[in-house]
């Protein structure tokens, strides 16, 4: 059954098979699995969830990760270095005794591979299918080894490469629906304006979290569809997501990020590796001078912990929230700070105990923020007297800055142009 998440565009993709019936063979050749490398895609505007999304220029690999990048993966005992995962994907690993993608098949020469009727050799040009605790492993050892920040595209950047590539609903020649193969095939075997497989083939795991309706578990949006993807999974708007265990034709592929969004594989308890955005350190650099009452603040979004490290020392008290639960551990781990409490929540809809704070320091994402006008009706009632409110939220549109400057001067004093003060 597919159910609706935070709002009706979010659906969870099921773990059925499709019921229609293949209309092409399975793929039945391997081809030289091809190099990866990062290109660059320009900064451009997109749209994501009915909000238009400024994103900056990235580098993101030309093509998924195939089997033989994996493969690397698993000959240098990525499974092994509980380093490179997570603490959920550790547990994940260990309770399934898991040593390599579950369709692969360990033989005394290598590794066969299980499709949906037969078990070939391993196709090493094929895309890994793997889920997301394998596809952020593999992410973290890849950074390790190239002394790069490797991770997983977010929604809007996998937007910005589709848009980039002219990829078109039911007009860009894809392994989609059906159309060419009933299983995987070859990573670069359908071209996208100099990238490959921008949709079809695999699903692509994305960084973008979201969280059910009355439920605390925690999916990430999927992009691009798959082989077997019909009828709305298809379509490049469409919104779909699934558990971080799970994999349903699922593969991925990466960016090299500006800032430091995974775990440390050389020291997981450092917080030295873990980085403010500089455009969020840029706003407290001038803002902090002016706050006087420094006895409590809230930070609402802090990804993984960065921006509450570098709080704890200017505050007592430290209170940051993420709506990730993966990110709020991982903060955890990097900053065991005694006055900083870090907590899962959601910006859009805190719970009542959030409140009495000298300080709102707003850095959610634009896409967590999907109730912006209920958020900015219940964030003043947060603040204590002649408490501050800075909104550093990125991608703002000139409507939602209109939408900010409209709602909160009816509470608020403003100070400057992302500075609030409580009347």
């Amino acid at each position: 059954m597919i159910e609706s998440l935070i709002d009706q565009n979010i659906k969870l993709l099921t773990q059925n098979e499709p019921n229609e019936k293949s209309l092409a063979e399975e793929c039945d050749y391997d081809a030289t699995a091809p190099l990866n490398q990062l290109k660059s895609i320009p900064s451009t505007t997109v749209t994501v969830n009915k909000k238009q999304l400024d994103v900056p220029a990235f580098k993101v690999s030309i093509y998924l990760v195939s089997n033989q990048e994996f493969l690397n993966f698993v000959r240098d005992d990525g499974y092994k270095n509980d380093n490179y995962w997570s603490n959920a994907g550790k547990k994940w690993k260990k309770s399934t005794e898991t040593k390599h993608p579950a369709s692969w098949i360990q033989t005394d020469d290598g590794y066969d591979f299980k499709t949906n009727t037969q078990i070939l050799k391993l196709p090493l040009s094929w895309p890994v299918e793997v889920n997301l605790f394998e596809a952020l492993a593999f992410c973290a050892y890849l950074s390790a080894k190239t002394h790069t920040n490797i991770s997983l595209p977010s929604e809007e950047m996998w937007h910005s490469l589709a848009h980039f590539c002219q990829v078109k609903d039911s007009k860009t020649l894809a392994n989609i629906n059906f159309q060419c193969y009933g299983s995987i095939c070859p990573v670069n075997e359908f071209e996208h304006n100099n990238f490959y497989d921008v949709i079809g083939n695999v699903w692509q795991w994305t960084s973008t979290a979201v969280k059910q309706q009355n439920n605390d578990t925690h999916y990430n949006i999927l992009k691009g569809a798959s082989y077997a993807s019909t009828s709305d999974e298809s379509l490049i708007n469409s919104r779909y997501a699934l558990q971080a265990h799970l994999h349903h034709h699922t593969g991925f592929r990466y960016i090299e990020a500006s800032e430091i969004q995974s775990r440390s594989v050389c020291d997981t308890t450092n917080t030295s590796v873990e980085t403010i955005n500089p455009k969020h350190q840029a706003v407290l650099d001038y803002i902090l001078p002016l706050i006087k009452n420094r006895s409590k603040i809230i930070c609402l979004g802090c990804k993984t912990g960065a921006i509450a490290g570098y709080l704890s020392s200017e505050f007592d008290k430290v209170v940051a929230t993420d709506f990730n639960a993966h990110n709020v551990q991982l903060a955890k781990e990097k900053f065991p700070m005694d006055n900083i409490r870090f907590l899962q929540a959601d910006s859009c809809n805190l719970k009542s105990h959030f409140c009495d704070y000298d300080l709102v320091l707003v850095t959610s994402s634009l896409v967590e923020m999907y109730n912006l006008k209920q958020f900015l009706y219940d964030i003043p009632n947060r603040l204590n007297p002649k408490g501050k409110l800075i909104i550093a939220i990125e991608n703002l549109s000139q409507k939602d800055k209109e939408l900010i400057e409209s709602i909160l001067c009816t509470k608020l004093t403003k100070l400057n142009t992302c500075l609030w003060e409580k009347k």
